[in-house]
């Protein structure tokens, strides 16, 4: 197990945080080439993605705290393998984005189409 001095190296690590860097920056690639039924919760992870591509930098911060307290990667420390470290990435975007529980409901315009279509095949 890791010792929080363990966590605080890694999380300070300029090798590591650059490759923390390097994947959100990935990762955010991938997000702006998304298509999202939720307009609200595409408009959030969009914005991250577009001020990630703006400049990585600016993000590194908002990620690496999740990236090593993550398990795996407490366990691997600089040993992290590169799939591990997306890995905390893809399920960290939406909390880092601020998606929230509302953002997540549906659209009006959605529960319209689905009331519609219920009651047309009724």
């Amino acid at each position: 197990m890791s010792s929080y001095l363990n966590i605080n190296e890694l999380a300070a690590s300029p090798t590591f945080r650059g490759r923390v860097q390097a994947a959100i920056a990935v990762r955010a690639a991938g997000v702006l080439g998304e298509t999202e039924d939720n307009a609200a919760k595409a408009a959030k992870r969009q914005q991250l993605a577009a001020t990630i591509l703006a400049d990585p930098a600016t993000k590194v911060n908002a990620f690496i705290w999740l990236v090593v307290t993550n398990d795996s990667v407490k366990a691997a420390g600089m040993a992290t393998t590169d799939n591990d470290i997306e890995w905390v990435i893809g399920w960290a975007w939406d909390q880092v984005a601020g998606v929230t529980k509302a953002d997540l409901a549906p659209t009006p315009a959605a529960s319209t189409t689905t009331q519609t279509l219920t009651t047309k095949t009724q």
